[in-house]
């Protein structure tokens, strides 16, 4: 036996045992990937609203009991189309705006808040319910928005990036 047979046999069992172990790894990756996450529900301590105006694709204003108040939605982000800045506006804003009031406006949906109830710009941050769907869900499903998890506001966060195809 020529010392190279042994050492040719040791590389071919190491190459067996690599492709063993990334196969085990990708069959693992596989199922966890794909296991059924159960479809959310509304809660009960949702808030009913109506919407009266969409700012753009990702912020709306609500009705609460007679008070307005700016909603900007948990866990997306939509194109921009209402900036001051012209040059930051953008036709997939527009669109994603477009669907926003044409899903939204006028409707009666429910609030639900995560963690950090205002942002920065003292809106409140929410996922919207319309018709006991996740609206944040819908939005990124039909391509009018694109994931943006910001802790802690995270609830959703594995359902919304299986909508968003993440």
């Amino acid at each position: 036996m020529d010392m190279r047979d042994g050492e040719n046999s040791k590389m071919i069992w190491g190459l067996v045992a690599v492709v063993l172990i990334a196969a085990i790894l990708f069959g693992v990756l596989y199922v966890y990937n794909n296991r059924d996450i159960p479809a959310p529900t509304l809660p009960e301590d949702a808030v009913p609203a109506t919407v009266t105006y969409v700012i753009d694709g990702d912020t709306v204003v609500c009705s609460i009991e007679g008070q307005e108040i700016t909603v900007r939605l948990i866990g997306i982000d939509a194109p921009e189309s209402v900036n001051h800045d012209e040059s930051k506006n953008t036709e997939e804003g527009r669109l994603a705006s477009e669907y926003t009031k044409g899903m939204l406006t006028g409707k009666k949906v429910y609030l639900e808040y995560d963690e950090e109830k205002k942002d920065q710009y003292d809106r409140t941050l929410a996922y919207v319910w319309l018709e006991g769907e996740l609206f944040n869900k819908r939005i990124l499903e039909d391509g009018h928005a694109v994931l943006l998890t910001i802790p802690p506001n995270e609830k959703y966060t594995e359902i919304l990036q299986r909508a968003a195809g993440e």
